[in-house]
């Protein structure tokens, strides 16, 4: 484990580009973040010395501490003047795991300074940090904040569209071949939805108030950019209620299919009872071993009695297509 709970540290150009730092005491940390520059930290919450840092090097209040490093989190925004707390989720991209199972990011932001904070690596960091690389990174504190919220959502995508492609694939599946082996992944599909859904969901809320925000340096660009933003998150919920509902009618038409082939089953085993009833109850008083039975002396009796069988099934059948029963 690293011997500091920093995983990035950046002080921003303000032209796009960014100079990594490497504090190697508690005070340059506290010297870098006095500056008037803007400086970015990202911190790991599972580090033994994350409380500590946060409170007494970055010099935290308590309550913002505690929400960073909170075990549970959901979506939302509290601001106050030119600060805001900020808790988001994106999904999960890294190997092995599944996209619905959410990441969470902790923001504590001023107009000098980013205190980030997680807990497992997430693809949209790692995405700015590149951006620094190529010197189209963000220039401030709003469009820090602006692009964070651009990379996790639009990742986000992927995990959507996949769940469409997944519910597309099934409902063609059951509805050319009634498959029964795909209760599970119906199922499977259905609980992917909802939980990405339940997660959504607020951060439309969170984008929302972000974007109506009086944050001094929150400019208009970036509040423009949060409402495209905003929109996708609104385009995902519709997709997300989309695949819960077909992958409801699918399942309404996976079992219509079931009940309909066992009722096919039955009413053909019922035809089957109809016409053997008869021939059995004949068959069985003919076989019972009492004397003076008509037909036991002829050597033809075997011969007329099946001859009287075929054509009583045979009637029995003609009344049930009559009847139009078969």
């Amino acid at each position: 484990m690293n011997q500091t709970p920093i995983i990035y540290s950046f002080r921003l150009d303000s032209v796009g580009g960014a100079t990594e730092l490497t504090p190697e005491s508690d005070s340059a940390i506290r010297q870098a973040i006095a500056s008037s520059e803007l400086t970015w930290f990202h911190i790991n919450t599972l580090h033994p010395d994350a409380e500590q840092f946060l409170l007494e090097i970055m010099q935290l209040d308590a309550l913002v501490s505690e929400a960073l490093l909170a075990d549970e989190t959901r979506p939302r925004l509290v601001d106050n003047e030119n600060t805001a707390l900020i808790i988001l989720r994106g999904v999960n991209l890294n190997q092995g795991a599944e996209p619905e199972d959410m990441v969470s990011l902790r923001i504590w932001i001023t107009k000098n300074s980013i205190i980030s904070a997680g807990r497992r690596p997430l693809k949209a960091l790692r995405d700015i940090v590149e951006s620094f690389t190529q010197n189209k990174g963000p220039k401030d504190a709003g469009e820090w904040l602006t692009d964070v919220c651009v990379e996790l959502y639009d990742h986000m995508q992927s995990a959507v569209t996949g769940l469409v492609e997944e519910t597309d694939k099934l409902e063609e599946e059951v509805f050319h071949s009634q498959n029964e082996n795909v209760r599970e992944s119906i199922l499977d599909i259905r609980k992917r939805a909802m939980i990405l859904r339940r997660y959504i969901t607020p951060q439309k809320d969170v984008v929302s108030y972000l974007r109506e925000s009086q944050l001094s340096w929150m400019n208009d660009f970036c509040r423009r950019r949060l409402i495209e933003v905003g929109d996708w998150l609104t385009r995902y919920c519709e997709d997300l209620d989309s695949v819960r509902e077909r992958a409801q009618v699918i399942k309404d038409e996976l079992n219509a299919a079931m009940n309909d082939r066992l009722n096919r089953n039955l009413y053909l085993l019922s035809i089957v009872a109809a016409v053997a009833l008869p021939l059995g109850i004949l068959t069985g008083l003919f076989g019972i071993n009492i004397g003076g039975m008509p037909g036991v002396e002829s050597p033809h009796a075997f011969i007329w009695f099946s001859i009287a069988l075929v054509v009583l099934c045979l009637l029995e059948l003609v009344y049930l297509k009559k009847k139009k029963w078969i």
